[in-house]
Formats: C-alpha cells, structure tokens, sequence
C-alpha cells in the first residue's frame, strides 16, 4: 500500500528525530538526481516482524518468498515516489525528498500553480508501477508461464501464482515483482484520499472550479470509494482493504471538517464586510451585485497576473544560474506563451 499524496507533505525536520513527531524518526539512506531517500525507523522493525512470522509457519508464502517480496516492495515503492519526484520536477514544481516507510512512501513535492502541475505528479507514481508490471509480466510470458493467474496475477492471492512457477525459482521472484506492482497500481488508483486516485480526482475537478470546490468533490467521490472499498474487504477477507478504508474515510472526514470551519470563518468574514458596508452607505446607491461580481472577477484576474509574475520571475532567476537549459520543457512553454502575448499586447 502507498500513501503517497505528491506535494501534501513537507520534508523531514533536518535536526533529528523528535518525540512529538513520528514523521521525523527516519535515517538518510542516500541521494538520487538531487532527492534525499530516507526510511523511516518502523520500516525495517516492519520487515523484521513479517519475516518472523513467515519463519513461525504464519505466513503462507514462506521465509524465502516474503523476503523477496519485501524486497521488491522496497525497490516498487522507492521508484513510485521517485516518479512523484520527477514528473513534480518536469512540469514546473519541486521535489527534494522521499520517505520509505512501513504504509508505502511519502514524497515531498511541491507542484507548479495549477491542475495540470498537480494532476502531472500524482500521476507519475502509478505511471511507474504500471511499467513495472507491464515488464514483468512480459518477461513472465516470454519464459512460457502461464497467462492468467502468473503473467496476469490475481491481486487477491500470490500464493496460487507462486505455486504455480515454483516460490525458489526465478520466474518465482520475478511473478513476485508482477504482483506487488498490480497491488501498488490498483491500490493508488482508487479515488480515494490519501491516495494518488484521490490527488487525481481532485486534480481533474481543478480544471473547472475553484480549489475549494474540487476538494469537496473529491471527498464526495473518496466517501463511496471508501464505503465500497470496505465492502470488497469483508466479502473477499482481506484486512488490509477494510483498514485501508477506514483510513481514507477518516482522512476525508477531517478534511471535510477543516473545509467546513474555512467556509464559516469566510462567511462570518463576508457577513461583517456586508453589514460595515450597509452601515457606511445605506442608502439607494449601494453597489449592485453586477459591480460586486465584476470587482470580484477584476481580483481573480489580478491575482491570476501576480501568480503569472512570481512564475516567470522564478524562470528567468534559473535561466541567470543555469542558462536556458537548465529549463524544463513546460518552463520552455510557459516562457514561449507569456513571452509571445506581451508582445502581441
């Protein structure tokens, strides 16, 4: 499971683990294309407790076969939020850590203004996930395994896979590297938060309304995921799906709280502007709503110029360290149609 949200998360406090916040027990493990990858410190006692209970007989895949598991897993997850990373990076935005830990991984992107920025890097991660399976499932097919249950494996059940190719054999660890890479892929794809389904989802609603109003959207369509998510869990007794949707439905309750108290903290804030302004002139010549709504949109566009301004100011301060080809090809764009514009006006 992944519970990588693409630019939800800010990075690890660089002074140390702390007690009062458990995002912060995680060791550097190295640096890859300018992202630090760290783990965190319940990531290996995890690995430690599944490989103990496949050594106790608990497990239905045995000691050899878990830990190949676990390894692909990290390696799965690790690319996942590298892909976060760098399709953050392609459209504008900025990515400089990622976090293994025992739910999946955490990147720390921030993406550029806008659906497309967002919708560009919560895509990125099961992008990867998809290839991965796609490769080895075509290897899989290549070296004569069968097609359905091994090449195209059940998510529900490896063991019937694993029987099937033999757990110590290659094609054995290669089926294992199929299957956590259709869990990881079809896991995030659902529309639900925290999941990069639900980053989607949010992204896509973006393009038509305003911030707000796409993440009540997309809590809306997270509610039935996750309603329908529990129901697939218990009929098919699988733990994991049931905890998964209790974590996506307490997720969007409190992001649906905190979508609440913002609305009422604004409409308390526009009801004392009302009443100031009816109280300063009261009389037949108030602004009409007409005017209202076109000061309103005169703002947006002001705003929408400012957020235009800080981008290509951002640009062209690169552009002075690096030269033009350190620029990314949507930063080429977005400098070509800004540049092209103010010369035409």
């Amino acid at each position: 499971m992944n519970l990588s949200m693409g630019g939800r998360w800010e990075p690890t406090d660089r002074r140390g683990p702390r007690l009062d916040d458990p995002m912060s027990w995680s060791i550097p493990l190295g640096r890859l294309a300018g992202i630090d990858v760290r783990m965190h410190l319940l990531l290996p006692l995890f690995a430690a407790v599944e490989l103990g209970r496949s050594a106790l007989g608990h497990s239905a895949l045995g000691t050899g076969p878990t830990a190949v598991l676990l390894a692909w897993l990290l390696f799965s997850v690790l690319l996942h939020e590298l892909g976060h990373c760098f399709a953050c990076r392609r459209f504008g935005g900025e990515a400089d850590e990622v976090v293994l830990w025992p739910l999946g991984g955490l990147a720390a992107c921030r993406p550029r203004e806008g659906w497309a920025g967002e919708l560009a890097t919560a895509v990125g991660g099961p992008i990867v996930n998809l290839a991965l399976a796609a490769v080895a499932c075509a290897t899989l097919t290549a070296m004569g395994a069968p097609i359905m249950g091994v090449a195209i494996p059940n998510p529900l059940d490896p063991v019937a896979g694993l029987v099937m190719v033999g757990g110590g054999t290659a094609q054995g660890a290669i089926f294992l590297l199929a299957w956590i890479n259709v869990v990881l892929l079809m896991l995030n794809l659902v529309p639900m938060p925290p999941l990069d389904g639900g980053a989607i989802v949010q992204a896509l609603q973006r393009r038509k309304r305003g911030e707000s109003e796409a993440t009540r959207g997309a809590v809306r369509i997270g509610y039935i995921a996750a309603v329908a998510l529990a129901i697939v869990g218990m009929l098919t007794n699988q733990l994991l799906l049931v905890g998964l949707a209790v974590v996506g439905g307490v997720w969007c309750h409190r992001t649906s709280r905190r979508l609440a108290a913002e609305r009422d903290e604004g409409s308390e804030a526009n009801a004392f502007e009302t009443d100031a302004e009816a109280w300063r002139d009261p009389g037949p010549d108030r602004i009409s709503r007409s005017e209202i709504r076109a000061e309103r949109e005169a703002a947006r566009e002001e705003a929408a110029r400012e957020r235009e301004q800080a981008e290509l100011d951002r640009i062209l301060e690169k552009i002075q360290r690096g030269g033009m080809d350190g620029l990314s090809p949507f930063e080429r764009r977005f400098l070509k149609k800004v540049t092209r514009r103010r010369r035409e006006t």
